[in-house]
């Protein structure tokens, strides 16, 4: 146990190293001083419209599965439910994500937030599908409804690297949405991979 406990210690330590050397180094540059560091830190962590997009989107849901396997296939079904939830002072989504996959069950972990340095959100998603995960980048349309994120995979399938491009549309102040996934490896040919329906899940009285 002591073991255990001294590893966990050994290892958030290095990750603090990490941040602190992040923001104080680039290149050959003079190093930062601590003032400089946590005024970086501050600028870095602040929220703001970016993040304010996202609060809608929160609670219990519900969605109808459509997957595609490729251009022209047959669309097979299925459905999953959806717990969101807003973390460290709102600056990130988490879903977590139970369902069935052409059969068997499935899980999912996926988080969801603006990153103020890039101008940009980022999403990153696991399951029990696969052993990757998955990271997109994109922006959002002025009107905060459409989310757009473009990402790779490597496909254990075909055995080649494949783009994704992941678009949200939030519908309505409940948060519920359309999210819609294409493959876009081909230059002008994409094809529908993926589209969950999403809508609020009320849960029945005890």
């Amino acid at each position: 146990m002591k073991r255990r406990t001294g590893r966990l210690v050994w290892a958030c330590g290095l990750l603090c190293l990490l941040v602190v050397t992040a923001f104080s180094q680039e290149g050959d540059e003079k190093a930062m001083s601590d003032g400089d560091i946590l005024e970086a830190v501050k600028q870095a962590s602040r929220t703001g419209p970016g993040h304010d997009r996202l609060k809608t989107i929160r609670g219990s849901y519900e969605q109808a599965l459509r997957w595609w396997p490729g251009p022209g296939a047959e669309a097979r079904e299925s459905a999953s439910q959806t717990e969101v939830e807003r973390i460290m002072d709102s600056r990130f989504l988490t879903f977590s994500v139970k369902g069935k996959w052409l059969g068997p069950a499935f899980e999912a972990f996926g988080m969801l937030g603006f990153d103020t340095a890039s101008n940009e959100y980022v999403l990153t998603w696991a399951d029990t599908l696969s052993t990757r995960t998955f990271v997109a980048r994109g922006t959002c349309d002025d009107d905060g409804k459409i989310f757009t994120l473009l990402g790779e995979y490597q496909d254990p399938l075909a055995g080649k690297v494949r783009k994704l491009k992941v678009v949200l549309e939030l519908r309505n102040k409940k948060g519920e949405s359309l999210l819609e996934v294409h493959d876009v490896t081909a230059e002008g040919q994409p094809f529908k991979v993926l589209e969950a329906d999403s809508k609020r899940w009320v849960r029945a009285a005890a």
